[in-house]
C-alpha cells in the first residue's frame, strides 16, 4: 500500500498524523509499544488535557482518533526506510510485520536535538523527509 505520509515513531507524535490525516492524506503511523508516553503517571502543560490523565491513557486516546479519521495503525518497529532514487517516488518502509510506501516521511523516533546518522537522508530533508521540529 502507498500512503502519502508514514510517521514513524507516533505517542505522543501521533498529532502529526491526526493533522495530516484530517486534511486527507492517506496517512500511516508505525509505533512500537513502550516509549516514555508510557512512563508518564500524569500528563500536563498540554491545551485541553486534564492533570488527571495517565501517558498511556492520553497515547490511547490520540490512536483512537487518527483511527477515527482514517489513519492506519501500526503497532510495529520499523527496520528499514529505502529512499528512492534522486525525484522519484516512493520510500519503501518494512517493518517487522508489514511492508509500505510513502510519498513523505516524518520522523519521531523520540527527544533528540539532532537528526538521525543515516547514510543519504540529508538530500531528502525538508523536501519528503520531514523531523518533528521542522513542521
Amino acid at each position: 500500500m502507498t500512503y502519502d505520509v508514514v510517521v514513524v515513531g507516533g505517542v505522543p507524535r501521533t498529532s502529526t498524523a491526526l493533522y495530516t490525516t484530517s486534511f486527507g492524506h492517506r496517512t500511516a503511523l508505525f509505533e512500537h509499544e513502550g516509549g516514555r508516553h508510557a512512563t508518564f503517571g500524569h500528563v500536563h502543560s498540554l491545551p485541553d488535557v486534564s492533570e488527571n490523565v495517565s501517558g498511556r491513557e492520553l497515547a490511547d486516546h490520540a490512536l483512537e482518533q487518527l483511527e477515527t479519521y482514517g489513519g492506519d495503525v501500526h503497532f510495529d518497529s520499523v527496520e528499514s526506510i529505502d529512499g528512492p532514487a534522486e525525484g522519484s517516488y516512493p520510500f519503501r518502509v518494512e517493518a517487522d510485520h508489514a511492508m509500505v510506501e510513502a510519498r513523505r516521511i516524518v520522523l519521531a523516533t523520540g527527544f533528540r536535538n539532532h537528526g538521525t546518522d543515516v547514510p543519504g537522508l540529508v538530500r531528502f530533508t525538508g523536501r519528503r523527509l520531514y523531523y518533528l521540529s521542522s513542521l
